[in-house]
Order: structure tokens, then C-alpha cells, then sequence
């Protein structure tokens, strides 16, 4: 079985969880659901040798001695300045072989079924190794303004071609609260987990 490469985007501004969360410890460095911290549940998630090469997590200089003391031992790559998302998968890209298939995290997520998210990363891998970029994504049960939306196109092997992005909520007209986009049965909101080659 091929491994999959696991790249953690890790850092933040330490804004969303203020004033717990600050910039020198943002949420990814916290044990807010257990004792372990979201970014090592991060990396424990892509732990398995038998699917996972050694992860490569891509941070700010200002993060970079908190994921050597959280993750001792693995591959970081310390960013001079932040640049978001896709140089940070660059940087991470250009350290492996070509036909690597990558599986691109966010290190501030909270997975609770992670036997779900295994074979959710089995199936885009599927799609990746034949050269589509994959974006993981779930069914969500209530509208949230930090999200992205992806409406679900035609079947895809296990997975869906992306009808369209949708990064916006529809307000009904004379109703002051926001909606899951329309139609809610094939909307999946975005989590930031990508597989590619």
C-alpha cells in the first residue's frame, strides 16, 4: 500500500478563542478537548506507518518551538512570513516526489470519528493518485460563517464533482437569520482537509 504524505498547516493569530488563545499560543496549541492539544491530535490522526509517511508540518516562526515541543521529532518547515494556504502546501510539495499523494490538514480541527475520516482519506486519495484535488468536506447541520460551501456535483468514484464553490450564506428576505445554502441535501461545508498529487 502506497503512503499518503500528511502536510499540517499549523499556526494561527490567536483571535477565535481570545483571551485563552493568544498569538504566542493559539487554539492549535491548547488542550481544549482532552489532555492532548488539537495540533498533536493532528498528528496522531496521520500516525499510522502503515498509511501515513512521517507528517511534514508547515508553521510560523513564532509557532515553531511549540510544534518541536508538542511534536518532537518531526519534519517542520518554519515560515519567515506567513503567506497562507497554498504556499505553505508549496513549501511542503516541493520537499516530496512528484507522485507523492498529499494530504493537506489544518492542525486546529477537532475529529471525533476518526474511523469516518480514515476512510474519507482513503476514498479522495482514490481520486487524487488520478489527478484530481480532493477537498474532504462533511454535511452541515447548522449555517456558520466561517466556512466554505461546496455544492455536490455528478458522482465521481467515491466521491462528487464539485458543482460549484459557494462561500456565502442566503439570507431569506425579511428573515434576520442565516441558512445552510440551498439545496441543503447536496451543500458540504468545507473543513480545509485536501488530498492531492
Amino acid at each position: 500500500m502506497e503512503q499518503y504524505q500528511p502536510v499540517i498547516l499549523s499556526g494561527g493569530s490567536g483571535t477565535r478563542l481570545w483571551p485563552l488563545s493568544r498569538k504566542q499560543r493559539p487554539k492549535p496549541f491548547l488542550p481544549l478537548l482532552g489532555n492532548r492539544t488539537l495540533f498533536q491530535q493532528a498528528i496522531d490522526r496521520v500516525g499510522d506507518p502503515a498509511v501515513f509517511a512521517p507528517p511534514i508540518v508547515v508553521a510560523g516562526e513564532l509557532h515553531g518551538e511549540l510544534v518541536r515541543q508538542q511534536a518532537p521529532g518531526c519534519r517542520l518547515i518554519v515560515e519567515p512570513v506567513g503567506r497562507n494556504t497554498a504556499p505553505a502546501i508549496a513549501l511542503a510539495a516541493s520537499l516530496v516526489p512528484r507522485e507523492t499523494i498529499m494530504l493537506v490538514c489544518p492542525s486546529d480541527h477537532f475529529i471525533r470519528n476518526e474511523e469516518a475520516f480514515r476512510v474519507a482519506v482513503a476514498d479522495a486519495a482514490t481520486l487524487a493518485a488520478d489527478g484530481y484535488l480532493v477537498s474532504i468536506a462533511v454535511t452541515p447541520d447548522r449555517p456558520a460563517t466561517g466556512f466554505g460551501y461546496i455544492r455536490r456535483g455528478k458522482p465521481l468514484g467515491p466521491g462528487y464533482q464539485t458543482d460549484r464553490f459557494r462561500l456565502e450564506f442566503r439570507t431569506p428576505r425579511g428573515v434576520g437569520k442565516s441558512t445552510v445554502p440551498e439545496p441543503a441535501g447536496r451543500t458540504r461545508c468545507a473543513m480545509g482537509i485536501s488530498t492531492l498529487r
